[in-house]
């Protein structure tokens, strides 16, 4: 049972279409597309105000998919303008796999700035690992093949870290929403190690220098910009 009680578009809902699209297209479209989708980006995380809360209640969840405040706009459009600096450095040389890599991790890790509820949050994420992953394999070869997997591997970890501690924090408190939270208890203790995770934080960091020089050094750009930037925020 889905029920919306106010809705605000994710912000980088558009970069996934793009994401898809350039899949599809070449030559100066393409070019256009992937420099204009950033430049939109922008532009639709500045119409999200302060306060602005998405309500979507789904099953037993009480759901904020965009969450408006200052400092996640700061976040979100910090990443929508990297994203635009490094589509123009791979302009005319990515390849179809890395752009939908590249722009599928724009997207959600944007969205995942947005997110007001630690369920979105955790989706997005997901999403994120998705598409870093595509990026690592985009490298081609059997190197970048075995550490895309330690990569997903380590990520899926986190992810049960994220999602064993939500589900604890639902039966406990039964508040999901993204805020801060004190370390008195095993639930808030498994997020901060999934949080900490994503953001390459010692002595947690292998992965980060184990996967990222097996992509081709476009993807290595866009996978430096979003999974440890958007853990920050959390961490914030």
């Amino acid at each position: 049972m889905i029920e919306i009680t106010s809705f605000y578009w994710p912000p980088g809902l558009f970069l996934l279409l793009t994401g898809f699209a350039l899949t599809l297209i070449n030559g100066r479209l393409r070019q256009a597309l992937m420099l204009l989708a950033p430049l939109v980006t922008l532009w639709w995380i500045w119409q999200i105000p302060d306060g602005a809360n998405a309500g979507v209640n789904f099953l037993a969840y009480e759901l904020s998919p965009v969450d408006g405040s200052p400092l996640r706009r700061l976040f979100g459009a910090s990443l929508a303008l990297m994203t635009l600096f490094s589509a123009l450095f791979v302009l005319n040389q990515a390849t179809r796999a890395e752009l939908l890599g590249a722009f599928g991790c724009a997207a959600a890790a944007i969205n995942a700035c947005f997110a007001g509820d630690l369920v979105s949050l955790f989706v997005f994420w997901q999403l994120l690992l998705v598409f870093s992953t595509l990026l690592i394999w985009s490298g081609d070869c059997e190197n970048s093949r075995a550490a895309g997997l330690r990569y997903a591997l380590m990520h899926l970890m986190a992810g049960l870290a994220l999602k064993i501690g939500i589900e604890g924090l639902k039966t406990q408190t039964g508040d999901i929403s993204v805020t801060a939270l004190p370390l008195d208890n095993v639930y808030s203790a498994l997020l901060l190690a999934g949080i900490l995770i994503h953001a390459a934080a010692a002595p947690l960091s292998a992965w980060l220098a184990d996967a990222y020089p097996r992509a081709t050094p476009g993807s290595t750009v866009f996978l430096s910009l979003y999974g440890t930037k958007t853990a920050v925020l959390m961490l914030i």
